[in-house]
């Protein structure tokens, strides 16, 4: 079950116009009046994607029966505190002729210290058989700035993985809770931190900042540009859907439920990397992937539907396959020269445009022909590789991701370029080497510092099994020790490898 909470309930009405004028008259072409409020709203998206869920928050003496008698409508169970007061009103306009919604948002009626406290009892009871927790808008008067933190403080109990959509101090407090991921825009990550983005870069590197807090996964909305999602090891981006924009208030709040719909059909699965608490641990890439994928695919479904109508499983099932999801960047852990850690965290690109210190490790998987003679794997690099594309290189070679230590790398990406599971101990560790260079690749400026660590490969490989990572890798070859050595005291060979490196494997084999 996948619990909502709404603490500031609603009706949206919704003007559509063309050519809205500020200060002067403009016609209204269409009218749509709707319960709303962020959590209501991702529980009916929620219901409309199959995925079970529970309105948990306010409801009021005037208007209130609205939201049950909309919600029993469509089949939402809910459970919800009446307190005095009446349903506020929002007023949504959205200007057809630009795309864009402005919105009137009245801040509701006062709510008591009393109705407070019953409403946090009535939530946590439900924390015992819920999966997942939503904690989404505003609050009213009367509600403490910090009440998501004191949820989220609540749910640790539970091992319950959280949602924030909040902004201002709420965001604020509620990253204190740790929640499990949280989906500022770009306006809301910069009043979090206090300053101003001037680049995509400077966003995912600020958004890593947050992560680094404890937080498993921050989801930046870029509005008509797209979402980035950023997790402890990696960035993703997503570009906007391309469909033909009907309504904007919708999407945000169907975004998340496409973020809720891709936990719980994982944990239905019983994929259990990704349960709670172990869901809570960042860091599974393909599990990002598919997070953003159908968290920007419900988006879409909503964006292609009047006022704040949120997506249907049928417009979720045709954009999921459409849905492009590409790598916006790594993280690396900033090192001293001697290799030991400054404990700074940044963005790959951002590492080789400052010049920072960091680890690598290279790996050399040897044998000896039947004569007896030395030879090394060499591979060749894919064309699709930004830097020295076609050219032959280490046998296999990567960064340290943040948070890795250089054993674990060298297993990691010994599997994933060439598809050798080495068992522990198959490697064998020779030496550390350091090497800067100073470069330029598509018109930036590259400065590549990094501490390598050197291992050494040395049981039977067969190329026709391996299973070679087509982004990384072209092919791969034998090639002669002393072959090599002649190759590389040529200037003009196209290879990634440096003298130094082979003199010093020499006296390990």
């Amino acid at each position: 079950m996948i619990l909502t909470v709404t603490l500031n309930p609603c009706i949206d009405r919704t003007l559509t116009v063309s050519n809205f004028r500020e200060g002067g008259t403009t016609p209204v072409s269409a009218t749509r009046t709707e319960i709303g409020g962020k959590g209501l709203n991702v529980s009916r998206a929620l219901k409309n994607l199959g995925a079970p869920t529970l309105c948990l928050g306010f409801s009021h003496e005037k208007g209130g029966s609205d939201i049950k008698t909309t919600l029993d409508e469509v089949s939402i169970s809910y459970d919800l505190e009446e307190i005095p007061g009446e349903l506020r009103m929002n007023i949504k306009i959205f200007d057809e002729s630009n795309r864009t919604m402005s919105e009137l948002n009245d801040k509701g009626c006062p709510v008591s210290e009393d109705a407070v406290n019953r409403m946090i009892d009535r939530i946590v009871s439900h924390f015992k058989d819920a999966e997942l927790l939503v904690l989404a808008g505003s609050v009213p008067p009367g509600v403490p700035a910090d009440i998501y933190k004191i949820l989220l403080e609540k749910a640790k109990d539970y091992d319950l993985p959280v949602i924030l959509d909040a902004s201002g101090a709420l965001l604020l407090n509620g990253i204190e809770g740790k929640p499990w991921l949280i989906k500022p825009n770009i306006d809301e990550l910069s009043a979090t931190l206090g300053r101003e983005f001037h680049s995509r870069e400077e966003i995912i590197q600020a958004a890593r900042e947050i992560v680094a807090r404890g937080i498993p996964y921050v989801c930046v909305s870029l509005g008509p540009d797209g979402a980035l999602l950023i997790g402890e090891k990696e960035a993703l981006y997503s570009p906007a859907p391309d469909v033909k924009v009907r309504g904007l208030q919708g999407a945000g709040d169907s975004l998340v439920a496409g973020f809720c719909l891709a936990f719980h059909e994982h944990h239905l699965k019983g994929e259990k990397r990704f349960e709670t608490p172990a869901v809570q641990k960042a860091g599974d890439p393909s599990f990002m992937r598919f997070l953003l994928r159908s968290a920007q695919a419900a988006a879409a479904g909503s964006l292609t539907k009047p006022g704040t109508a949120v997506c249907e499983r049928t417009d979720f099932d045709k954009y999921l396959p459409t849905i492009q999801v590409e790598k916006a960047g790594e993280f690396f852990d900033v090192r001293r020269e001697d290799g030991s850690l400054t404990g700074e965290v940044k963005l790959r690109s951002l590492v080789h445009r400052d010049g920072d210190w960091h680890g690598t490790v290279h790996m050399w998987v040897a044998d000896r022909t039947p004569e007896g003679k030395c030879r090394l794997l060499i591979q060749k690099r894919s064309q699709d590789k930004d830097n020295f594309p076609g050219y032959c290189d280490i046998s296999s070679a990567g960064h340290l991701d943040a948070g890795d230590d250089y054993d674990s790398a060298a297993y990691r990406e010994l599997y994933e370029e060439l598809g050798i599971r080495a068992e522990k101990g198959d490697l064998r560790f020779c030496f550390f080497i350091t090497r800067s260079v100073e470069t330029e690749f598509h018109g930036q400026k590259v400065i590549d510092r990094e501490r390598a660590a050197v291992y050494l490969y040395e049981k039977t490989v067969d190329l026709t099994k391996l299973h070679l990572q087509k982004e990384e890798v072209d092919e791969v070859f034998w090639i002669d020790l002393e072959e090599l050595e002649k190759i590389l005291q040529d200037p003009t060979a196209k290879y990634c490898v440096y003298k130094e490196e082979i003199q010093g494997i020499k006296k390990y084999l």
